[in-house]
Parts: C-alpha cells; structure tokens; sequence
C-alpha cells in the first residue's frame, strides 16, 4: 500500500492492491470494497494503479474508488495516431517536395536512448539487446515508452516538421491526436461519473 499526500497534513489517498497490473488488469470488487472501508477510518481514498486496460471500470465509483492511474493506454493511443500521420506524410513525399519529419525514427531513438522501456522487461527479456525482442514486445515498448520523451527538444521539432507537411495539404495532425485522445479518455469519464464534470462544479459553487 502506498500513500499520496495533499494540502493537509495526512495523505488524501492510498494505493492499494484492488487486483490491477500491468499484465493483469482484473479489477477485484470485493477487494476494493474491503480496502475502501479500512480507509474511510482515516478519511483517506483509495486510488488504483494500472487502470488503463480495466474492461469493468464502472465498478470503480461503485466500489467506492476515489482515483484511477492512468498512462500507458493514453500514451499508446498518441503512439498510433502519429503513426498513422507519418503514413499519410510518407504518400505526400512522394507526389511533392517536402521534407521528411522522420518522427517516428527520431523517436524511437528518444526513447531507446532513454533507457526507460527496461523498466518493462520480463524476467525472460533482461539483459537482452532491444533488437532481440520479439517484433509484438518491442512495439509494446515503444508505445509504453513513449511518454518519457515526448518532450525532448528532437521529438518536439520532428513533430513539429510533421504536422506543418501535413498541413501544407490541409490535415490538421495535431487535431487529429487530439480527437483520437478525446475518445479514450471519454470512456473513462463515461465509467467515472466525470462527464460534464465542471458545470457541475461550477452549478455547486454558484448555490
């Protein structure tokens, strides 16, 4: 179990152990609601790790859950669609003169410079070179990887080039990521009771 704390002097929220893994995204009812109970007497809430690929996330809220970690499926989605915008600009260079953003290349490289994806090894992977992996687990990587340098200078300005080619013939890439993040993270607003989250707040201030 661990602990996160807020404004005040004792953690708002715990982690505990409500089934969830990476490798094992079963979301145990029971156990949570046992979990939920214990730290209610400390007026604590429970937060669940490695959410993202729960299929039963409704019975979250109903169990009592405060809070949900989400990542990997969030990064996994922005991974894909900018796969698929650096497919489009890969059919634009071959009709006009423009110049590759190389994305995709330049991050992968971001990420295996970074070292990050050993974090997500198993047992039967460590020590082995990137390239030894199966084709299925070094996608698996990148995707989960991907979050650690979206931010490095290289991937930034190679996003950059590739959503200024792509705008050049009227394809908005960045709206295009945006929308495909929009609707993963819908279903987990739909799961949680968020929709339309700040009106409501805004509605309970103003009274």
């Amino acid at each position: 179990v661990g602990s996160e704390m807020c404004i005040r002097d004792r953690p708002c929220f715990v982690v505990g152990d409500i089934g969830t893994s990476l490798y094992n995204p079963s979301f145990e009812y029971d156990r949570a609601r046992e979990l939920v109970k214990v730290a209610s007497k400390y007026d604590c809430h429970v937060k669940g790790h490695y959410t993202d690929f729960v299929k039963n996330l409704e019975l979250y809220p109903k169990a009592g859950i405060g809070g949900a970690n989400v990542g990997p499926k969030f990064t996994q989605v922005e991974f894909d669609a900018l796969e698929r915008l650096e497919s489009m600009e890969q059919n634009l260079l071959s009709k006009h003169d423009i110049f590759a953003s190389k994305f995709m290349e330049t991050l992968y490289n971001a990420i295996l410079e970074s070292g990050r994806w050993k974090k997500w090894l198993l047992k039967n992977e460590e020590g082995k070179r990137f390239e030894q992996l199966s084709k299925k687990r070094r996608r698996w990587l990148l995707q989960t990887g991907a979050r650690y340098v979206w931010m490095k200078d290289d991937v930034k300005k190679a996003r950059e080039i590739l959503y200024n080619n792509l705008k050049l013939y009227g394809v908005d890439g960045e709206k295009l990521v945006l929308n495909s993040l929009n609707r993963c993270m819908s279903r987990f607003f739909r799961a949680f009771n968020l929709e339309n989250l700040n009106n409501r707040i805004l509605d309970l201030i103003s009274k």
